[in-house]
């Protein structure tokens, strides 16, 4: 295969084309621009290229040739001489940027843990392939698949995403209120940039999603944290002025990353507090499928009667994070608001991925998928149950009901300092509840992640933290 590059001759140079070419080409071989072995273009067709006589390249290859920089294959054409050593070209000054440009230290290397309870790591191996494949088969032959995304997303995801929350979670929606974006920290930032000039009060969850409030505070919005008990999100505070807009961030199905659920007075509390105040509540049902042994609760959505829920999830946890899917049900001045803002900006997911993630979800494979993840992440919590059924009374375990992470919330303060020393010095990762929290809390603890691990390593790891855990106590 004839390798590509490119080069360009000077009319204006007093130096013949042709000599202008070998020294081009010399300099293409000599920095590795064109590896040993490299094709060239034939002379016919790189004289038409540079539009110059055929003549000229000819004579440049005849000259490389003699020289050893290219060598010609019979019945093939002229290719660089493998013989041929490339000299790297001089390093380009090192310009680090501009001086009114603040500096930022690079992001450090993650460490390789031997036991990782991180969050938001996923089974493996559960996605059935040939299903997968298929899906993508049929959106590469839909030409839809291969054009631009009008910016409320393609209309067959928007309506698979109105079946799917209507069957999962009781959220009685039409295609029409769906739009697609990029993930629910994408939805979030969108929400933040479109409300900056109603200049709202924002109530976050304290400790929450790290994403919700970096994205609030990116627009310099006024944000007050609400702590978090056994109920979910506490509601004292919430003192803003009705004239005042307000718009309040929670998880309620499962509470990132403490995991207790929303208890049903809070959630009509809320609602009430809502309609009162005209504000928004960003209901982010970031794990809902997952539900181990308990009656499952409404969505805050699907008990919103006034409409002031707008409601976040993505694909992250039920397909995969590197799908980057996630959607926005709301109120039509939301919608209307958000759509421009991404048509602006052209913020739309690719079209081929909207359309193959909706014939997954057309053809039932999406609820085969959940019902396998179903299956093994209750067995895993099930041995997340055994493992941590002997901790110390100071210990308190939260948020095994639901998802794929629990929450090991620490009542002294001095044995959760002990602890991470100790779970560092064991090469444990445990998030500790300092990642998630932007202020003072009452609370302390670690946050448990247990989706990523096969049976037997789960076991094992978990055998490790709890020896660990007891040594401490």
């Amino acid at each position: 295969m004839t390798t590509e590059f490119t080069l360009h001759l000077d009319r204006t140079l007093e130096a013949p084309l042709q000599l202008q070419l070998v020294q081009k080409l010399k300099s293409a071989i000599n920095g590795g621009q064109l590896a040993p072995g490299a094709r060239l273009p034939s002379s016919r067709g790189l004289s038409e290229t540079l539009g110059v006589s055929r003549i000229v390249v000819l004579n440049a290859y005849d000259q490389l040739q003699a020289e050893g920089y290219l060598e010609t294959r019979h019945g093939e054409g002229s290719f660089v001489s493998d013989s041929v050593t490339a000299t790297p070209p001089p390093q380009a000054v090192d310009y680090r940027g501009p001086e009114w440009l603040p500096v930022q230290p690079a992001p450090s290397a993650s460490r390789n843990w031997k036991y990782d309870f991180s969050l938001g790591g996923l089974a493996e191996g559960l996605l059935h392939h040939t299903d997968w494949k298929r899906a993508w088969r049929r959106a590469l032959n839909n030409t839809r698949g291969l054009d631009q995304s009008p910016p409320e997303g393609l209309a067959p995801l928007r309506q698979a995403v109105a079946d799917h929350v209507r069957r999962y979670r009781g959220i009685a929606c039409e295609a029409e209120e769906v739009i697609i974006t990029s993930g629910v920290a994408s939805s979030l930032d969108l929400i933040a940039r479109i409300c900056r000039p109603a200049d709202p009060v924002i109530y976050l969850e304290n400790p929450c999603f790290k994403a919700a409030h970096a994205a609030f505070r990116r627009y310099d919005h006024a944000v007050r944290l609400q702590e978090i008990d056994s109920e979910g999100i506490r509601l004292d505070g919430l003192d803003t002025p009705q004239n005042q807009p307000s718009i309040l961030f929670c998880t309620p199905s499962h509470q990132f990353p403490m995991g207790p659920r929303l208890s049903l007075g809070r959630r009509l509390a809320l609602l009430d507090w809502a309609r009162e105040r005209d504000a928004l509540i960003l209901e982010d049902d970031y794990d809902s499928e997952f539900r181990y042994g308990v009656t499952p609760l409404p969505s805050l959505k699907a008990q919103d009667s006034a409409g002031h829920v707008v409601y976040l999830s993505s694909l992250s946890k039920s397909l995969s994070p590197s799908i980057r899917l996630g959607y926005i049900i709301a109120p039509q001045s939301l919608r209307h608001a958000l759509t421009r803002e991404i048509g602006i900006n052209h913020g739309q997911p690719p079209a081929l991925v909207q359309q193959a993630v909706a014939e997954f979800m057309d053809a039932g494979d999406m609820d085969r998928h959940l019902r396998r993840l179903r299956r093994h992440y209750e067995t895993l919590n099930r041995i997340v149950r055994k493992g941590l059924q002997d901790l110390s009374p100071e210990i308190e375990v939260m948020g095994l009901e639901a998802g794929i992470h629990c929450f090991l919330k620490v009542n002294a303060r001095p044995l959760y300092d002990r602890l991470k020393t100790a779970l560092r010095e064991n090469d444990i990762y445990l998030p500790a509840l300092d990642n998630f929290r932007h202020g003072p809390t009452q609370n302390r603890g670690f946050a448990l992640g247990y989706g990523h691990f096969r049976e037997a390593e789960l076991e094992a790891a978990l055998e490790v933290l709890l020896k660990t855990i007891k040594r401490e106590h």
